[in-house]
């Protein structure tokens, strides 16, 4: 037996009608580029689908930035004494890649992190002003483990 929802009064209900002002969305200025932005995942769980974000590379034809998470102290509600381990891991990672991408022989699609739980993620392309305000927007829709900070000029 299905059952419908129905208009007991059979009344015509209002229709609302929405309209969109463009100006009151952020206008695409000159000065945004495109930058591919590849995240960085971390399992804390070896063989477990669950992983955190834990960073993302910015980068576009001439350079390359990390953005960091920088609110690794939120394991702690998690994992309790144990995140202690796993922010140590977490920042090793980050500190290996991050002399890497600096490297001349530096390829993100065969970078492999030191840290075994660590990986890269998959290449996502957006747009931002600099490759660091690209990252923190990034990082503070994405990352649990992430407080964004102001842009540097």
């Amino acid at each position: 037996m299905t059952t419908e929802a129905k208009n007991p009064e059979n009344v015509a209900l209002p229709r609302i009608g929405v309209a969109l002002d463009r100006s009151r969305f952020p206008q695409r200025t000159a000065d945004f580029r495109s930058v591919s932005l590849v995240p960085v995942l971390f399992s804390p769980i070896m063989g477990s689908p669950e992983r955190f974000v834990v960073g993302c590379l910015c980068s576009d034809r001439d350079s390359i930035h990390l953005e960091r998470a920088n609110k690794l102290d939120r394991l702690t509600c998690l994992f309790g004494e144990q995140s202690k381990g796993a922010v140590a891991a977490i920042e090793i990672a980050l500190d290996a890649l991050s002399g890497s991408i600096h490297t001349d022989d530096f390829l993100i699609d065969t970078y492999r992190s030191p840290v075994s739980n660590c990986r890269l993620g998959e290449t996502e392309n957006r747009e931002g002003r600099s490759l660091q305000e690209a990252g923190i927007f990034w990082m503070s829709a994405m990352s649990s483990l992430y407080a964004p900070q102001t842009v540097e000029a």
